[in-house]
């Protein structure tokens, strides 16, 4: 008796083992190529040229001086959006450098894709005049590419062997990079070789990102605040001092306006100083932004725009000391872990990099602001395509396959108590009735 309920519970453990075995392999396979059949789909779909709109004519040298890299006497550092008047880049890993026609916002048509240079999840780029700079982490390099003719870039150069990188930021012949301890200045008239003019060794080992304005360049240390350094002679870089607070939570957003300097932090507050005089920095007010993450911030004129992983938010700050919200923007049907964005009249073009099971790839959204009250969604658009339907097929053929296994697995379970109920009950009544025997011999 004792044997058999041992091998009874042995063979009920393998069975019970291999069926749970066999309906995580049917998962696993329903998800990995489903995920394997968007990434081909996409990939393939990024490499398609609309001729159509690769001949419209491109903008002028003009189309590269009206940049967000540079404004007034403030210069900032690389981002992974460029868009003026209808073109905007685009560098995404996986996908590298897309350029896209956005003269019609409901339907951008993708014009070009270039799949090199390599892009990693770090890379940012900076487009100035004809040239588009992309920094690629993996090989610590920034790709120099001729951008005249859009439709056939062609690489100018190469500068390799630079630090592991955080940002660069570009003005006229001057290279400004930062690291996690240094920031560095390079000469590279005419595409020369780089020539380090000067360096900032930073050693907290946690410079983040950087803007530059007039002779000050403002490095974000994403512990203490933004360090401020003397760049007036790009050969002898002197250190001012730094703004200090808050020092248990991460610096994550830094933009300069005019002579305000606007900073986030995950304390979830929005810092506002007057940098007007850099040895007598002033904080003009905060503003709590509750629970919200913010990783990309833009003014334009008395708006400010920041942007976090699923919502971007509008404010008005015609008065610094009463910032006002005005609206907010997500998109709760679609899958968003957005990164960076633009603003271009009445437009904001946001970076989406999320990715996952059951989910097509949508690399651009597109945000109508002209009422701030109420931004309007207007690409991607909401519909139930091919992915949507392939996602609920998956999801039959799932549940299918689970009732399929289900219904036998009850069935044998069903029938097993029963055997061995009857067969329990069969060995209890032959015990009975041996023991009559022998109390009747």
């Amino acid at each position: 008796m004792e044997f058999s309920k041992r091998k009874y519970a042995r063979t009920r453990f393998l069975f019970s083992f291999i069926v749970l075995l066999l309906m995580s392999s049917i998962l696993f396979i329903t998800f990995s190529s489903k995920e394997l059949l968007a990434r081909k789909f996409t990939t393939d779909k990024s490499m398609i040229v609309n001729d159509s709109l690769a001949n419209q004519k491109f903008p002028s040298d003009s189309f590269y001086e009206n940049s967000i890299y540079r404004e007034d006497d403030v210069i900032r550092s690389g981002n992974t959006l460029f868009v003026n008047d209808d073109w905007l880049f685009l560098i995404e890993n996986w996908y590298n450098l897309e350029i896209y026609n956005v003269s019609d916002v409901n339907e951008p048509g993708l014009v070009k894709n270039y799949t090199a240079p390599d892009v990693d999840y770090d890379s940012t780029m900076i487009v100035q005049d004809n040239y588009l700079y992309i920094y690629n982490k993996y090989s610590n390099s920034i790709f120099v590419l001729d951008c005249t003719d859009p439709m056939s870039i062609f690489e100018e150069t190469r500068y390799t062997g630079l630090e592991d990188l955080s940002n660069f930021a570009i003005n006229d012949w001057y290279l400004y990079t930062i690291s996690e301890n240094n920031f560095t200045i390079y000469d590279f008239e005419n595409f020369s070789t780089l020539e380090q003019l000067d360096s900032y060794y930073n050693d907290s080992y946690s410079f983040y990102d950087f803007n530059i304005r007039g002779n000050y360049s403002y490095v974000l240390d994403r512990y203490k605040g933004p360090v401020i350094l003397d760049i007036s002679n790009n050969t002898d870089i002197q250190y001012l001092g730094e703004i200090i607070f808050n020092e248990d939570y991460f610096k994550t957003a830094i933009y300069i306006k005019s002579d305000r300097l606007f900073l986030y932090d995950n304390s979830l507050e929005l810092f506002i100083f007057n940098i007007s005089d850099p040895l007598n920095i002033a904080l003009i007010s905060s503003y709590e932004l509750h629970n919200y993450s913010i990783n990309d911030i833009i003014i334009n004129e008395n708006i400010l725009f920041m942007l976090d992983p699923n919502n971007l938010f509008i404010f008005d700050i015609s008065d610094l000391g009463q910032i006002q919200a005005i609206s907010n923007y997500s998109a709760p049907e679609f899958s968003t872990s957005f990164s960076s964005f633009i603003v271009q009249n009445n437009f904001i073009y946001i970076h989406n990099i999320y990715y996952g099971h059951f989910v097509s790839r949508n690399p651009l959204f597109i945000v109508n602001i002209t009422d701030l009250e109420s931004p309007l969604h207007v690409f991607p658009p909401d519909e139930f395509d091919f992915w949507d339907w392939l996602d609920a097929l998956s999801k039959a053929m799932l549940a299918v396959a689970i009732i399929t296994i289900a219904l036998p697995l009850t069935g044998i379970t069903i029938f097993l108590i029963i055997f061995f109920a009857r067969k329990k009950k069969k060995t209890v009544t032959e015990g009975i009735n041996d023991n009559q025997e022998k109390l009747g011999e």
